[in-house]
């Protein structure tokens, strides 16, 4: 901003002071934001600071918490033979990992090459493990990327990991109680996304391993009702199909107790499967049938028509291994059966609605005649109970 020679003058006197109107540049918008640099996240952690004990029990942590791997501990002592392994743990299906730290300022192909080789070649061969994971705090270059792929290509029974301080800090960056314990308040701050309430947050206990575990596996291996399913099909196999049905009961009423109807429902159709092998007929049908009325409410017409035939099936089966059987020993599924028929034809068709037959006497009949007049009903109302 400068003035005139002549110094500043009044309105109409030489022009030294003048009236601004609004619409003058002076009152537009800066050209630039003239802001005050402030402190940025870090970037990454520094790995490379940390004592050689301390980045170990980094990795140990990380391996319960962050990894969700089980029995992790430390493998040896500083100065020991470790086989090229600090760290190791187990997945939940017992796949062993082993993570080795290198705190190198920089690392090349050969670096990791001998890692490698200190656990496939100079080791001892008394831990093998499944993936080998290597993690250090400098860059990795292309040459080590195109060196890690040469070495898993030579080692098919070995998965080779590497891990710098970009992918370590990845899987740091919401968890700033670990980072707070480590590198201290300050650094988590600038480097977690949140910030943590407390300073220090003690490590948990082995009970989220045990979680962690439990979400890998299906309900059946959680609650060990793979191992009943294992000897139903057992018996099965050897045709004692009572035998397999004892063992879906005890798989059926442990999935249930547990919250797991979905499963449940599945192991009962199965327990139907072996009651029909059993030449129980009747107590199958009432299984389908509480099936096929699930299915029906979902309106699943494919789900319905399924189970209908399943038990047509049988009914027939049965019919033609002993054709002087009575329709009153099988009286039950014959029943069940009828009003699945029409319900299924009413899920079918349901415009006209025809008529429902007359229900099945008491009196002598075959269980294969399953045959009669078009099935179906006057009202919805056919689901039995």
């Amino acid at each position: 901003m400068s003035e005139g020679s002549g110094g500043v003058g009044s309105v109409g006197q030489g022009g030294g002071l003048r009236v601004i109107p609004l619409d003058d540049p002076l009152y537009a918008a800066p050209d630039q934001v003239t802001a005050v640099p402030l402190d940025p996240k870090l970037g990454r952690l520094p790995f490379i600071e940390m004592l050689p004990a301390d980045f170990e029990r980094l990795l140990a942590r990380m391996l319960v918490e962050v990894e969700g791997l089980r029995d992790v501990r430390l493998f040896g002592t500083h100065g020991q033979k470790d086989d090229g392994l600090d760290v190791v743990g187990r997945t939940a299906d017992g796949t062993w990992h082993g993570w080795q730290g290198k705190r190198y300022r920089t690392y090349g192909p050969a670096d990791l090459q001998r890692a490698v080789e200190d656990h496939t070649v100079r080791g001892s061969g008394e831990f093998p493990v499944e993936e080998l994971v290597v993690c250090v705090p400098c860059d990795i270059t292309r040459q080590v990327t195109v060196k890690l792929r040469e070495l898993n290509e030579s080692n098919p029974d070995l998965s080779i990991v590497l891990l710098g301080p970009d992918e370590l800090g990845d899987r740091l960056r919401n968890r700033p109680d670990i980072v707070t314990q480590f590198f201290g308040q300050q650094t988590a701050e600038r480097f977690c996304l949140t910030v943590p309430a407390p300073p220090v947050i003690a490590a948990p206990g082995l009970d989220r391993a045990d979680l962690a575990d439990a979400a890998r596996r299906s309900p059946a291996e959680a609650l060990g009702v793979d191992g009943l399913l294992a000897d139903a099909a057992q018996f099965a196999k050897d045709n004692n199909h009572l035998g397999a049905v004892g063992k879906l009961v005890e798989a059926e009423e442990l999935l249930a107790r547990s919250g797991f109807d979905g499963h449940a429902a599945s192991v009962a159709r199965r327990r139907a499967d072996a009651l029909i092998n059993a030449g129980n007929l009747d107590e199958a049908a009432s299984l389908l049938s509480d099936a096929f009325w699930q299915r029906a409410d979902a309106g699943d017409a494919d789900g319905v028509r399924s189970i209908s035939h399943r038990l047509g099936e049988a009914l027939r089966s049965a019919a033609a291994e002993d054709p002087g059987a009575n329709a009153v020993g099988h009286g039950t599924a014959l029943q069940l059966f009828t009003v699945m028929d029409c319900a299924q034809n009413l899920l079918a068709h349901p415009f006209p609605e025809p008529k429902l037959p007359a229900p099945p006497s008491a009196g002598p009949g075959r269980a294969g005649d399953l045959t009669g007049p078009p099935c179906g009903t006057g009202g919805r109302n056919l689901r039995p109970g």
